[in-house]
Formats: structure tokens, sequence, C-alpha cells
């Protein structure tokens, strides 16, 4: 784990998550229950979900969302774009744009 405030690395942790909910991180290695999954994260980095708040993605929208996905990118805010470009790219039908 990595304090993002202080870029210290915080080792040995234990992240336990319920559904798409991280529910708990505990300093120490707990003893999950009986039928629990569990995934060994050493060597490796756990992130939530982000979003990219700038994105330009309407132009070839069909190659990006999966580099975007492929980032830990799960969300997009498109600054600029055609709404029927928009409404092909997301699958829905938008009444409203703001």
């Amino acid at each position: 784990m990595i304090d993002v405030v202080t870029g210290e690395v915080l080792p040995n942790r234990t992240v336990a998550i319920d559904g798409d909910e991280i529910t708990a991180i505990y300093t120490k290695i707990i003893k999950p229950q009986a039928g629990t999954e569990v995934v060994d994260g050493t060597g490796k980095y756990l992130i939530p979900g982000l979003w990219d708040m700038h994105v330009h993605n309407n132009w070839n929208y069909e190659d990006t969302n999966d580099l975007l996905v492929a980032n830990g990118v799960v969300g997009a805010r498109e600054m600029w774009g055609d709404m029927e470009i928009r409404k092909k790219m997301y699958g829905i039908a938008m009444q409203k744009a703001f």
C-alpha cells in the first residue's frame, strides 16, 4: 500500500473487499473466514477504480476504451464531442448533457 500523501510504502496490509466495495484495511495479516476468496498480492498493487476527469475519447473510443480499462480507469468525463457519437460510445439515450 502506498500513502498517497507522503509516498511512503506501507507493507503487509490486508484489504477486505465485499462485492465491489473495500470494507476494511488491516495493518496485519488476518485469518479469513471459511469460504473467503484470498488473493496473494505480494509484489503487486491494488487500486480502486480510477476516473479520468478530462478525456477527448470521441474520435477513437473503440480503441481507447479498452486501454482506459486496462490502466484502471473505469469512468471518464468526456470534455467535448458530438452527441450522436457519445450516445454510441456509452450505449445510452441521453436526454440532456451538461
